[in-house]
Formats: C-alpha cells, sequence, structure tokens
C-alpha cells in the first residue's frame, strides 16, 4: 500500500496506543511488523525537521530552545512539505476494523489517524 510520509508522522502516536493495548496476537504482530517498518522514515522525517529547525530558527537563550519565528515559518514549510508528501510503498494489508477488539480504547483523532491502516467493511 502507498501511504505518505505525512500520514505515518499523524498515525504514529496512535499506532503506539493501540499497539501498547491488550490485542489478539495476530493484530499484535501486524501492528508490530508494521511499526517496525515505518519507523526508519519516521527517524529520517525527525532528523530533517531538526536540520530545518537548526537551519531556519531562533535559539533562545533562556530555555536553549531553537524555534522558527516570523517570515523563517514559510521557508521552514515549504522545504519540510515536500518531504510530507512524499509517497512510500509499505507491505501492509488494512486491518479490517471489525478485528480491533471492542474493549480497546480509541478516541476519535485516534480513528482519523489510524485510516489509511483501517478497513471499513459494510
Amino acid at each position: 500500500m502507498k501511504v505518505t510520509i505525512g500520514q505515518l508522522k499523524l498515525s504514529e502516536s496512535a499506532l503506539l496506543k493501540l499497539s501498547k493495548q491488550d490485542l489478539p496476537i495476530l493484530l499484535s504482530f501486524q501492528l508490530g511488523r508494521l511499526i517496525k517498518q515505518i519507523s526508519p522514515d519516521l527517524i529520517s522525517l525527525e532528523e530533517t525537521r531538526l536540520k530545518l529547525v537548526q537551519k531556519y530558527g531562533t535559539p533562545d537563550s533562556e530555555s536553549g530552545q531553537t524555534t522558527v519565528l516570523g517570515d523563517a515559518i514559510q521557508k521552514f514549510t515549504e522545504e519540510l512539505n515536500p518531504i510530507l508528501d512524499t509517497e512510500i510503498q509499505i507491505d501492509f494489508q488494512k486491518i479490517p476494523i471489525s478485528s480491533i477488539p471492542e474493549k480497546v480504547e480509541l478516541n476519535t483523532s485516534d480513528v482519523m489517524a489510524l485510516d489509511p491502516f483501517l478497513e471499513y467493511s459494510v
């Protein structure tokens, strides 16, 4: 299946949240495999984002944090967006939503973030 790097980033915390819940063994295996497969792309994205923060950011002497401000935000975004829009191919079959136990606690934003990886049957 094809997904964008941006979709992976949006789904990252929901995938981790889901993987920490008590799931059937096959679903746990599938999620573990997916997380292991997308981790290098997420690490690469974070490294690139940090480089862009250093390039366009302004260090705060009090907090020690670097923040992208003002006109630099547009330049930062112009360089980051093409990366987020990059499509990659992953080896993963969508999870039927019916295979997720009812006891699993996911909020609406989690389900929306997981959308690329879920299959809805009517």
